[in-house]
């Protein structure tokens, strides 16, 4: 295994000895600041000289790689750990890269109060493989029970202020739109506005034409006017500039 530690900002923790705790109080290994990080918020333990990341019951929860976690998960260099405004790194001193944690099946829950899990600590891109094949047999109730809670959870956590990383948004917006194609047109072509005003990215080519074939459904919706204004008031400039006029163009 190789040797891992925990980049915040400037400052480098080591993940060695029998644990590493993270909060608020003065006596943790990584000490953070906000109202949203508890005192004793999470630790990370080792289990056959694996670290693994512990919610230690916090009010606003841990996310791993914009996912929330349950049980303990395993860390592997790449993943990020999010907890109140802050996001920790896991990095290893040599330039070794391995998938993060949200690939490996670990299991994750959504932000919600209930306890309903469908996979969420995978990737969506897993989940997205896992949604097409249950689309491909004509289920799209499978399809949306497999992909729903994590898309539900990425746009959270965006809204948030922890806006996915640009293959992330990427992928969010690609199983977004299957689930618009596969029939379950309003409920994900209102994804895609709400996700797209809360990352404030102008929709790439792709989207644009999936809203404009769908441009009547849309037309009562305030998220496609909240989006524009949005759009409008960042200034964006070239090609994302004239990604916001086709999108004026469409909401008339």
């Amino acid at each position: 295994m190789e040797a891992l530690e925990l980049r915040h900002g400037s400052n480098r923790t080591p993940l060695v000895g029998e644990e590493v705790l993270i909060g608020r109080a003065r006596e943790c290994h990584v000490v953070l600041s906000g109202a949203r990080v508890s005192r004793r918020h999470a630790r990370i333990q080792f289990e056959a000289g694996e670290p693994r990341l512990e919610d230690l019951g916090s009010r606003n929860g841990v996310l791993l790689n914009a996912l929330r976690i349950g049980a303990a998960v395993r860390l592997v260099p790449g993943d990020r750990i999010t907890i109140g405004a802050h996001e920790i790194r896991v990095v290893e001193a040599r330039g070794h890269r391995s998938e993060p944690s949200a690939l490996r099946g670990h299991v994750a829950r959504p932000a919600a109060s209930d306890d309903r899990t469908t996979g969420t600590g995978r990737s969506l891109a897993i989940l997205e493989a896992l949604a097409e094949h249950a689309m491909g047999r004509g289920d799209l109730a499978e399809a949306q029970s497999i992909l729903a809670p994590a898309l539900d959870q990425v746009l959270a956590a965006a809204r948030d202020g922890h806006v996915p990383d640009a293959m992330d948004q990427e992928l969010a917006v690609r199983a977004a739109g299957r689930l618009v194609a596969a029939g379950d047109r309003v409920r994900w072509l209102r994804f895609l506005l709400a996700f797209h005003e809360a990352t404030e990215a102008a929709p790439q080519d792709a989207v644009l034409d999936l809203l404009g074939r769908h441009r009547e459904v849309l037309a009562a919706e305030a998220a496609f006017t909240a989006l524009l204004r949005k759009l409008e008031s960042l200034g964006l400039e070239g090609a994302a500039r004239g990604r916001v006029d086709r999108l004026r163009a469409l909401v008339g």
